[in-house]
């Protein structure tokens, strides 16, 4: 009985070991699996330091979905995180990617059709976790700022540890979403001249309010603004994507509209000169209608508003 007995404990002992050598190895083999395969990202949504565009705070962070992006040499995005995630009540999350080669990438936070971002510019390889600051409207605004510098990438062009240098927390609240602002921002930086456009926060309705703004993304490309409107939202975002189809056209593109009210009565002018493929032309029919409803719709007996945008190729 007591030589059963010690077999059995033996065994038993036996078997406990193998399984948890088994065990282990599993763990190990899973462990090394993962650590080299994927790219963890782990940050969070600052719930105090995020707001929609009209100023209203975002109440539950849990409805926001978080992607993982890269951008291409065109300024197309590409989304590389495995899935789409939502953060926790408190605006944290997690992003897995097994994409590595690229540049930078560029977290984008989305919710009722808008957005916020942070770029994440140091490299990574498969089997990195990397905890990144928050995002914020700051970080949003810096984002926005640096992928007009990286379309337009020369050997000098500021990194984005210098972008964030440059952009306060007052001055990305003020222009966030103002697709001119930000590039006449991004232009300043580009020249080294940042500090001539703090003034771009001066006004506190977005995008353009009683305001003239100059922009030059590139030597070519120029786009100007004079109005005493306010655009919305969908306003805003045709004209940014607007300016980002039009720069780094191949034909010159001349393209001016000029609306006007008097006494409840609207006129509009357009001018249209070059070859606008099918895309662009879409965007500016659409950006002209948004604009003249605007100017129609507004309480203002007298206004008067121009756009012009030119791309010499």
């Amino acid at each position: 009985m007591s030589i059963s007995f010690k077999k059995t404990k033996l065994l038993l002992l036996s078997l406990i070991i193998i399984s948890a050598y088994f065990f282990v190895s599993c763990n190990n083999s899973e462990s090394i699996t993962n650590k080299s395969s994927t790219v963890k990202i782990i940050g969070r949504i600052d719930p105090e330091l995020i707001t929609e565009l009209s100023g209203a705070p975002v109440d539950d962070l849990t409805q926001i979905r978080v992607i993982l992006t890269r951008m291409n040499k065109d300024g197309s995005i590409d989304r590389i995180s495995k899935e789409v995630i939502s953060p926790d009540k408190d605006g944290n999350f997690t992003l897995t990617t097994d994409t590595v080669d690229l540049n930078y990438a560029i977290v984008v936070a989305k919710y009722g059709g808008q957005e916020w971002k942070t770029v994440i510019e140091q490299p990574f390889k498969l089997g990195d976790t990397i905890h990144i600051p928050s995002v914020t409207n700051e970080t949003t605004v810096e984002t926005d700022v640096y992928n007009r510098l990286q379309m337009n990438k020369k050997n000098d062009t500021p990194d984005f540890r210098s972008v964030q240098n440059s952009i306060d927390s007052d001055l990305a609240n003020s222009i966030r979403g103002n697709a001119v602002k930000i590039a006449a921002i991004a232009k300043a930086l580009a020249s080294g001249s940042a500090q001539q456009f703090r003034q771009l926060g001066n006004n506190s309705t977005l995008p353009v309010e009683n305001a003239a703004i100059a922009e030059e993304k590139t030597p070519e490309f120029s786009a100007q603004i004079h109005g005493d409107i306010h655009l919305d939202e969908n306003t805003r975002q045709t004209l940014d994507n607007l300016v980002r189809s039009l720069d780094g056209s191949t034909q010159d593109i001349h393209l001016e509209l000029q609306v006007d009210k008097k006494h409840n009565r609207t006129t509009a002018e357009e001018v249209v000169k070059g070859g606008l493929n099918a895309a662009q032309d879409r965007l500016w029919k659409q950006l002209k209608n948004q604009i003249v409803r605007s100017v129609k719709s507004d309480k203002k007996q007298e206004i008067s508003f121009e756009i012009r945008l030119q791309m010499h190729a």
